[in-house]
């Protein structure tokens, strides 16, 4: 998957149009929640942070390739026990498409759609789960939604807010995010 990526932002890339700053490197921060089908399963609070890369190939168009890892570490803050708990991890790669609806000269709102390559595990036991419960991994590829708004500094410095929709095939993710991103 991360060739697929790195192949699709060198083809876009090489296409080229003469936008003044088609290029943008950025960090994103989030929290959210996470709901799972697993039996025996709690539904947990998530945090996760990661890197993205935005080539903008129209002025209303975007091609955003992102990856995300987190995990449920609110748990360390609320939970008495930490070693004592299931752990959720994940990582998420990304690759979409991101539509810009211009509100006014600085600031835009946008919509993104993106196909979501993902990797869960849940690993070790509660002190009151009885039965132990299994670890538990997967991995696939689904779609994932997002929309938010962003503002643009004169200097190429980005910044903005977005919820996210993840599903993937035992769980699904909602989350609220903050990014902050440089064009060039």
């Amino acid at each position: 998957m991360k060739i697929a990526l790195t192949l699709a932002i060198l083809l876009f890339s090489l296409n080229a149009q003469a936008l003044e700053k088609s290029h943008e490197l950025g960090v994103v921060l989030g929290s959210g929640s996470m709901h799972n089908d697993y039996e025996f399963e709690d539904n947990s609070y998530v945090i996760y942070s990661g890197l993205f890369y935005q080539y903008r190939f129209s002025p209303q168009y975007a091609l955003v390739a992102t990856y995300l890892g987190g995990n449920d570490d609110w748990c360390l803050i609320t939970c008495m026990q930490s070693k004592n708990r299931r752990i959720f991890n994940y990582d998420m790669e990304q690759l979409g498409v991101k539509r810009s609806f211009q509100a006014s000269y600085r600031w835009s709102l946008f919509a993104e759609l993106a196909l979501n390559y993902y990797q869960t595990k849940i690993t070790g036991n509660g002190i009151y789960d009885s039965p132990q419960l299994p670890d538990r991994k997967d991995s696939g590829i689904n779609a994932a939604a997002a929309a938010g708004i962003e503002f643009t500094a004169q200097n190429g410095f980005n910044v903005g807010f977005k919820f996210q929709y993840a599903p993937m095939k035992y769980m699904d993710m909602q989350t609220y995010n903050a990014f902050v991103g440089f064009a060039f």
